[in-house]
């Protein structure tokens, strides 16, 4: 596979289980090497440990078990205002508003900053996950299928957050729901580790069989539903 992420683009990776997306984010993260080929970060070539040390600078990744991000013996607001203190040195009052209004933004009521993350269900940890990705505005925020968990119209809000808050970052969403790639810039559609089709909703719809497949299989699905 090859590709390239526009700074500050708004890119997504669509495809069935075992296509091979998480893969692709566990190799540019550092956590699995790539057996051959090269990664490049804003134009130099990382690999190896080098990778997780570089892009950690840098990245903030959510992964798909929310649950495994947050510090089990912290509150909701600790694991938040951990984020502001040791990312971006905020006073202790600025950092108590600040939390208070993502939590907001992200659909969750202000009194879950004294819960804990065992007290809450795993779409609300994905939730508070995404909050604190706000929070410390990475230049680069990777989701592996980090909105799952959460209904369709709460994701859409949540997006929507990105695209205020993080206006400049640029954000890698790992997804298999179509409604969660709809507004990408570009969306890298995987098939058996391949990449088989790249565009925008709009253009894979009319040229990619393998988006189709999938548009058409959830379209059908959502309207047996109702």
């Amino acid at each position: 596979i090859s590709f390239s992420i526009k700074k500050g683009s708004y890119t997504t990776i669509l495809g069935h289980n075992g296509s091979g997306k998480s893969t692709i984010v566990k190799i540019l993260t550092g956590i699995t090497t790539a057996t051959k080929g090269c990664i490049y970060l804003e134009g130099k070539q990382i690999s190896g440990k080098r990778t997780q040390k570089e892009i950690g600078k840098k990245v903030q990744m959510i992964f798909q078990n929310p649950k495994s991000s947050l510090n089990p013996k912290m509150t909701i607001g600790q694991n938040l205002d951990d984020a502001l203190l040791y990312y971006r040195k905020i006073p202790k009052t600025e950092r108590k508003r600040q939390c208070e209004e993502i939590l907001e933004r992200v659909h969750l009521p202000v009194s879950y900053l004294a819960k804990y993350p065992s007290q809450i269900s795993g779409g609300e940890c994905q939730r508070v996950c995404i909050a604190r990705a706000l929070l410390k505005k990475p230049k680069i925020l990777i989701l592996d299928d980090s909105t799952s968990a959460v209904d369709t119209a709460t994701e859409a809000k949540i997006r929507q957050s990105f695209s205020t808050t993080l206006k400049d970052t640029t954000k890698l969403i790992i997804a298999q729901r179509i409604s969660s790639v709809e507004t990408a810039d570009r969306i890298l559609v995987m098939d058996e580790g391949r990449i088989v089709g790249q565009g925008t909703h709009e253009e894979l719809l009319n040229t990619c069989e393998a988006y189709q497949e999938i548009y058409y299989s959830q379209m059908s699905k959502k309207e047996v539903a109702q």
